[in-house]
C-alpha cells in the first residue's frame, strides 16, 4: 500500500534498516506504488517478509488471532499479536459471566485465541468469550451463584 511506505521505511530509514539488519537480507526494495521487492538467502528474504507484512497488517474486525498476554491490568489484559500491534481484551471480554478480576485466569506470556472486535483510531479490541465461550469455566472460573 503506498500509504504505507514511509511506515516500513522509518524515519531516516530506521525501520527498513533494522529490518535488514535482523533478517539478514541483502536489499528491501519499495517501488512508488508499495511493491516490496526483497532479495536474500537461506530463507532471510522471508524473515523480512514477514516482518514487513506485521508492520503493515490493517487488522478487521472479525480477524481471528493468537494473541500473548503481555501484562495485566484490574480492567482486562494487553495481549501482543504481533511484533508492531497490541490490543486490549477488556475483562467483560473474558468470560460470558461476570470476573471480579484476572487472578489466575491469564497470566503473562498465556498464548490465547482472540477474535478482534474494535479497531478505531491504531486501537484494537479483542475478544475471547466470542471465540471461546467456555475460556473461563476451562480454567476452572464459575459463574456466581445466585
Amino acid at each position: 500500500m503506498p500509504e504505507q511506505i514511509g511506515l516500513v521505511i522509518g524515519g531516516g530509514g530506521k525501520t527498513i534498516n533494522k529490518i535488514k539488519d535482523e533478517s539478514g537480507v541483502e536489499e528491501i526494495t519499495i517501488e512508488d506504488d508499495g511493491t516490496v521487492f526483497i532479495t536474500g538467502k537461506n530463507g532471510s528474504a522471508e524473515k523480512a517478509a514477514i516482518k514487513i507484512r506485521s508492520l503493515t497488517k490493517v487488522y478487521q474486525v472479525g480477524d481471528i488471532v493468537t494473541a500473548t498476554i503481555t501484562r495485566l491490568a484490574t480492567f482486562g489484559a494487553f495481549a501482543k499479536l504481533d511484533d508492531f500491534n497490541e490490543g486490549l481484551i477488556h475483562i467483560s471480554e473474558i468470560a460470558p459471566f461476570r470476573l471480579e478480576n484476572l487472578n489466575g485466569l491469564l497470566n503473562e506470556g498465556d498464548l490465547v485465541k482472540t477474535i478482534v472486535t474494535k479497531v478505531d483510531d491504531g486501537k484494537i479490541g479483542l475478544s475471547i468469550k466470542q471465540i471461546d465461550p467456555d475460556f473461563a469455566k476451562n480454567r476452572g472460573f464459575e459463574p456466581p451463584k445466585k
